[in-house]
């Protein structure tokens, strides 16, 4: 199976405001768990905040996660103490996995919901701080024009009077249009850095044989044209008007290309444990990898050779969602379900590719 490299990431619980009330006081005695799913016993608890509807935590708690897996999601719930009695649910924050995995730090007040079926006298909302271990040292380094650029949302391009005309589901849908898109660009800005800074001049100072370049970028050189050419197509549509209608269609199109993928991922394994192995036994290598790039991030080498994949398995999970916010009726469901169905097939291409090259290696 295509294998994902797992990402650290640190919660911190700051605060919270305005709670619903649970004790015959008027007040509450708030602490929460944190729910690292689909591992249902990863629970982490915070302390309890006695007599407050105002409860501060300050508390952080770091796990690792995979972005890969369509039910890996961080799951919050708040809790009242009591002593003599039943706790009593407070309120919960469900927030995908794959959201968090592609930005250095998220810092949001999230509103408290009730849970599927039940009702529940829930209010307030949460401030938490969540932040990529992997990613947050080489923020550092990244200018704030930079920083607005990579973090901007679909409310920071579209006009307020534009924006208020949008119907709720109409706003979620675009908001993940304009994450496929932006990160999409991101994306294909991470591997021209691959290519620029590493493959280049690894070939211009002749520092790997050309059978070791081979097994450490594989086909990366034949998959950038292809999601240059998917950004150019969708940067074109939104900027016509950022109010997007359809994306289906630019996916039906340049999806079937994406088969070049399954070479490159059913490597990608080998390539990162090549990797170390070049490390150790090329000096000439491990001294170029090791140089400080200000341009990725605080990522090395390996943290490259990875997007490929990384990207491959996010499209499935980004058009799950995107259907969900897209009625049956509209004018892109259509195509929306054929390209989800694509691209879990070339995936699932991948998957069995990479299958069949480990069970090679076993004989």
């Amino acid at each position: 199976l295509l294998k994902m490299v797992r990402t650290t990431l640190s919660l911190s619980f700051v605060e919270a405001r305005d709670l619903f009330p649970k004790d015959a006081n008027g007040l509450a005695d708030p602490y929460c768990y944190l729910y690292n799913l689909p591992d249902v016993k990863s629970r982490l608890k915070t302390n309890t905040v006695y007599k407050s509807l105002n409860p501060s935590w300050n508390e952080t708690f770091e796990f690792e996660v995979d972005p890969s897996d369509p039910d890996s999601e961080l799951k919050i719930e708040m809790w009242d103490f009591d002593r003599w009695a039943s706790h009593d649910f407070m309120g919960q924050v469900r927030i995908p996995a794959y959201t968090l995995t592609e930005k250095a730090s998220l810092d949001q007040w999230f509103d408290l919901t009730q849970r599927p079926g039940k009702k529940e006298q829930v209010s307030g909302k949460i401030h938490l701080v969540v932040q990529n271990k992997d990613l947050q040292q080489g923020t550092e380094e990244i200018n704030l024009t930079q920083a607005r650029q990579r973090d901007r949302r679909f409310i920071d391009i579209v006009p307020s009077d534009v924006l208020s005309s949008l119907s709720p589901a109409e706003r979620k849908r675009q908001e993940i249009l304009f994450e496929f898109i932006n990160t999409e660009s991101q994306y294909v800005k991470d591997i021209h850095i691959l290519l620029d800074s590493f493959l280049k001049d690894i070939k211009e100072q002749h520092i790997l044989s050309n059978i070791e370049i081979e097994s450490l970028f594989s086909n990366i050189e034949a998959i950038l044209p292809l999601n240059e050419a998917l950004c150019t197509a969708l940067d074109s549509r939104q900027s016509v008007n950022p109010v997007i209608s359809k994306i289906g269609d630019i996916l039906l199109q340049h999806f079937p290309n994406f088969r070049l993928y399954s070479v490159y991922c059913s490597n990608q394994s080998f390539a990162t444990e090549f990797a170390e192995e070049l490390k150790v036994k090329n000096a000439a290598f491990s001294a170029f990898v090791d140089q400080p790039r200000p341009e990725c991030r605080n990522l090395n080498l390996q943290g490259f050779l990875v997007k490929p994949l990384q990207r491959l398995c996010k499209y499935p999970l980004l058009l799950r969602e995107l259907l969900k916010e897209t009625p049956n009726g509209h004018e892109d469901f259509a195509d929306l379900d054929k390209a989800c169905e694509l691209i879990k097939t070339i995936v699932e291409e991948a998957n069995e590719r990479t299958r069949q090259i480990e069970s090679l290696k076993k004989l």
